[in-house]
C-alpha cells in the first residue's frame, strides 16, 4: 500500500528522464558498512571540498544482513549530504554489488525493497540524480576504515538533567557537539556529516 500511494502521488511528476545529466558528476560519494556503523566520504567537484560522514547503527540495524547495512550506508550518506546535493548529480560507489543493484532496481524481498524505495523517494523528493556503481573494496580503504570507527565520545546527559539546565539557562536552540542519537535540540552540529546534522565542525579542502 505504501508503494501504491507513493506512485499515486508521484507518477506524473516522476515520469521523465533527462538525456544528458551524467556528463559530469557534481559530487562523488563512497560508502561502506560494518556490523555496527557506516561511513564514507564525498568529493564535491564544484566546490573542491572533501567531506566525511559517519553514523553508528542502532541495535536493531546491527542485526540486519550485509545487504541491509550497505543499503543503510547509501541512504544515510545521502541524508547526511542532503543540503549539499539537492538538485544535483551524484556518482555513488559501494563495495557491495548486491546493494548497488537493489538500490537501483529494487528487490523481491519486502524488507530490502522498502529500503530501496526509501532511497528512491529521497532521490525524487530532493531532485537528486544518482548513479550507483559497485567497485571492489581495495580502491577506497579509507572509507572502509571509517565504517569501523567506534565513537566512544558519543554520550550525552540525561533528558531530565538537560531539562533542568534548560530551565535555568535556556532555552537552548542548537547542540554544538552531538549525533542523531545524543542531540538534545532539533538543530545540532556533529564531528562528521550524519543524517540531520546542520553543519559539520570542520571542512577539508581538496
Amino acid at each position: 500500500m505504501d508503494e501504491i500511494n507513493f506512485w499515486l502521488d508521484n507518477c506524473a511528476k516522476l515520469n521523465r528522464r533527462k538525456l544528458f545529466e551524467y556528463s559530469r558528476p557534481v559530487s562523488i560519494i563512497c560508502t561502506d558498512a560494518s556490523a555496527f556503523a557506516c561511513g564514507g566520504h564525498a568529493l564535491f567537484v564544484d566546490k573542491e571540498e572533501f567531506e566525511l560522514f559517519y553514523e553508528a547503527f542502532s541495535s536493531m540495524e546491527s542485526t540486519l544482513d550485509g545487504n541491509g547495512r550497505e543499503l543503510l550506508a547509501i541512504l544515510y550518506s545521502l541524508k547526511s549530504f542532503k543540503s549539499l546535493i539537492q538538485g544535483k548529480v551524484v556518482k555513488l560507489y559501494t563495495d557491495s554489488k548486491n546493494a548497488s543493484i537493489i538500490a537501483s532496481k529494487g528487490s523481491t524481498l519486502l524488507r530490502l525493497q522498502r529500503q530501496a524505495l526509501e532511497i528512491f523517494q529521497f532521490r525524487a523528493v530532493n531532485n537528486v540524480s544518482i548513479e550507483i556503481e559497485w567497485v571492489p573494496r581495495s580502491p577506497y580503504e579509507y572509507t572502509v576504515s571509517l565504517s569501523r570507527v567506534i565513537d566512544f565520545d558519543d554520550w550525552s546527559v540525561s533528558t531530565g538533567f538537560f531539562a533542568n539546565l534548560s530551565s535555568l539557562f535556556g532555552p537552548f536552540t542548537v547542540d554544538r557537539f552531538a549525533s542523531p542519537d545524543s542531540a538534545k535540540c532539533a538543530r545540532f552540529y556533529s564531528k562528521f556529516w550524519c543524517p540531520g546534522a546542520e553543519v559539520r565542525r570542520r571542512r577539508f579542502q581538496c
